[in-house]
């Protein structure tokens, strides 16, 4: 009997040693679910700050997009830029009576003339913009008999100064009208400034009539 009652004493108290272990262990568990508690509430904050700011960033980039489209919009906007003139019948004579060798040629009409690009009192066009543009112009000859008979003008493109296009138109033959006709593609800054010019000594008068044919001059933005 004594010797069970010394087991079974063992027993209670390996028992009450390994409880006692157990109630560490479950106290130490408690507290680390519990700092694992805290940590995790941590981390809720930080992903709903996070999330606060990425929303934030999120609404200022689509908000900056939008202005930058919108930039975008605005200087891509294709906006014609161009002229085309042309001689009436009025003005024709007398101007072409008047000018003499390196006189700019005057253009006194326009059908189409955007921002008045082209002047009518000076014949020259500013460029608003820098770009290429295409300028062609037209040039018909008239030759009367009380002129001479014939009917010759010899004439530049000018662009910031240079000469950059000629053209001549001439009768060849008594009593004859003739035309000719122009065409380049040129680069011009802002601001450059282009014109037609009488590049010798002429003959006749420019033809320029509603009712048969018009000396013309125009110019256009390509880009």
């Amino acid at each position: 009997m004594k010797g069970n009652f010394h087991t079974l004493l063992k027993r209670v108290i390996s028992n009450e040693n390994e409880i006692s272990d157990l109630k560490n262990q479950n106290n130490e568990l408690k507290n680390t679910v519990r700092l694992c508690s805290c940590k995790i509430e941590e981390l809720n904050d930080i992903i709903i700050q996070n999330q606060c700011n990425l929303n934030e960033t999120r609404s200022q980039f689509n908000q900056e997009l939008l202005i930058l489209r919108s930039d975008w919009m605005n200087q891509n906007k294709k906006v014609f830029i161009g002229f085309s003139a042309y001689m009436s019948e009025d003005f024709v004579e007398d101007h072409s009576k008047s000018l003499t060798k390196g006189d700019t040629i005057i253009f006194d009409k326009t059908e189409t003339n955007s921002d008045n690009v082209y002047k009518t009192a000076t014949g020259v066009f500013t460029a608003p913009s820098s770009g290429m543009y295409a300028f062609t112009w037209t040039l018909c000859v008239d030759s009367r008999i009380n002129d001479g008979g014939y009917g010759e003008f010899e004439t530049e493109l000018v662009v910031d100064g240079l000469i950059c296009g000629t053209l001549h138109a001439d009768t060849e033959t008594q009593a004859q009208d003739a035309c000719s006709t122009g065409f380049i593609i040129k680069y011009v800054r802002k601001s450059g400034k282009v014109y037609l010019r009488n590049s010798g000594d002429h003959q006749g008068s420019f033809l320029s009539k509603d009712s048969q044919t018009r000396t013309t001059f125009s110019g256009w933005k390509l880009n």
